[in-house]
Formats: structure tokens, sequence, C-alpha cells
């Protein structure tokens, strides 16, 4: 039982669980496009570069964070997938043992992740994660 009624202690009803469990996607692409709105200022500000511009100083520090952001929320879901993809123990101690973690610092981050899934990384796992599948 998730919930019960303060006084009579009845169950929330399935159809009142569901609607609550469908509530958490709402808005989902809504805010993924506001995520890719930010990349999309970014790469914009920081596409061309300009050495006298006075701008520079102001988005130095913070230069495509808002790409990165989403990138790295992409490249997460994907490597989440091999965990998921994991059936036995011994294939959670392989994951566990060969996990992209164990790569980084010996290898570019992309080729690490490309080992790690066997594969480049998917954006198909980004969609799942907001519930756009």
């Amino acid at each position: 039982m998730v919930s019960g009624h303060v006084d009579t202690g009845a169950p929330l009803p399935d159809c009142m669980f569901d609607k609550l469990v469908a509530s958490t996607r709402i808005m989902a692409a809504t805010n993924l496009l506001k995520q890719l709105e930010f990349s999309a200022l970014d790469m914009a500000l920081h596409h061309q570069y300009d050495p006298y511009s006075t701008t520079e100083t102001i988005f130095d520090v913070k230069d495509r964070v808002a790409e990165r952001y989403l990138w790295s929320e992409a490249m997460s879901a994907d490597a989440f997938g091999r965990f998921e993809e994991a059936t036995t123990p011994e294939e959670w101690q392989a994951v566990g043992r060969d996990s992209l973690l164990a790569m980084l610092g010996s290898a570019h981050p992309l080729d690490a992740f490309k080992r790690f899934r066997r594969r480049p990384p998917n954006m198909d796992a980004l969609l799942r994660s907001y519930g756009l599948d």
C-alpha cells in the first residue's frame, strides 16, 4: 500500500495511483525543449571567437554550460542502460568491474563511453528518461 486515508485507512485507489505516476512525466517534452533552447543559445553565443569582444570576459567562465548539461544527461541515461541490460549477478559484477568510471583518465571520455557501451552514444535513452519513448 502506497498510501491510505487518514481516517478510514482505505488504500489509494489504483486509478488514482496510475494518475499520480503518469503526472511525474507531465511536460517532459517541454522541459527537454527548454534545455535544447539553452544549448542553441550557448552555441550561438560561443560559435565564433572575437578577441576584441567585450562579452568574452562575461561568458568565458560558463562556456556552453547548457549544452554540456544536456549532453552529460544523455550520456548518463545511455550508460545507465548498460546496467539495466545486466540480468545475472555475474553480469552485474562485469558491468561494475568494467564501468565507465574505471576507464576514465586512461582515454578520451567519448572513447571510454564507446568501449563501455560497445557503440556510440544513443539519444533514445535520453528520450526514455524524459518519458518520450
